[in-house]
């Protein structure tokens, strides 16, 4: 009598097998020790290879330890002495000719001793930091102002409209954003990417344009963030608008 399986049966076993892989991730559950240690992941949980991770002494000035993740996204730093260390992590991505730093959030932003700590990051596309000297948030920012002259309009009324052109720096889409400016003159916290941006005051379309360049005004214009504008700003956009 020949030995079958059924396709029930198939299929729990690679479940199963699955299952199993998942659970050989080696992602640090417990403290070592004199180690410090975590894992990096992406805006869809996968593992980042190459996050710079940096381990400040936050007693003697410029003594930073230093490593990059594996391909499994995971790092390891023995912690010297008897310190107090914060944990840092940033990822250089490249996006649409411009190389941006961003970064990373941390599951936990405390300091921590040499007898080791578990600090794992991950990517986000926006939301407010933790604090520490990266303050503000993980989005990028649009400033604007008005053209020379145009001293009639509110910005704090103007409404903008961002349509997602292509995907997301992370390679996600992104959503339709409708955004004003509480201090009339920055949009905070927007995910990175390539969008198309329309401007409204009073129900008038205003016009747009790329600040301090000679270009034409447009109803629509399509904007890329910049991963620094100048001296100005990082990973941002700056406009003008006129009537």
């Amino acid at each position: 009598m020949k030995n079958t399986l059924s396709k029930a049966t198939i299929f729990f076993c690679l479940l199963s097998i699955a299952a199993c892989e998942q659970d050989n991730e080696p992602e640090p559950t417990q403290d070592e020790e004199g180690y410090v240690q975590g894992i990096v992941k992406d805006t869809q949980g996968k593992p980042i290879e190459g996050a710079h991770i940096v381990i400040d002494n936050t007693l003697i000035y410029d003594s930073n330890l230093t490593v990059a993740t594996d391909e499994q996204g995971v790092y390891k730093i023995k912690l010297p002495g008897h310190f107090t260390w914060m944990a840092y992590a940033q990822l250089q991505q490249p996006y649409h000719g411009e190389t941006f730093v961003l970064d990373l959030n941390p599951d936990n932003a405390q300091g921590f001793t040499s007898q080791g700590a578990i600090r794992n990051f991950e990517w986000k596309l926006n939301g407010k930091r933790p604090g520490g000297p990266s303050t503000g948030y993980y989005g990028g920012l649009i400033t604007f102002d008005a053209y020379p002259g145009i001293w009639d309009v509110d910005n704090k009324a103007i409404e903008f409209i961002l349509t997602p052109v292509g995907p997301l720096i992370d390679g996600t889409l992104g959503q339709v954003l409708k955004l004003s400016a509480a201090d009339g003159y920055q949009l905070l916290d927007i995910p990175i990417g390539r969008y198309s941006i329309t401007a409204s005051y009073q129900g008038v379309a205003l016009k747009l344009r790329q600040w301090n360049t000679d270009h034409v005004f447009s109803s629509v214009l399509e904007i890329d963030f910049q991963s620094q504008v100048e001296a100005h700003c990082y990973n941002c956009v700056k406009l003008e608008y006129n009537k």
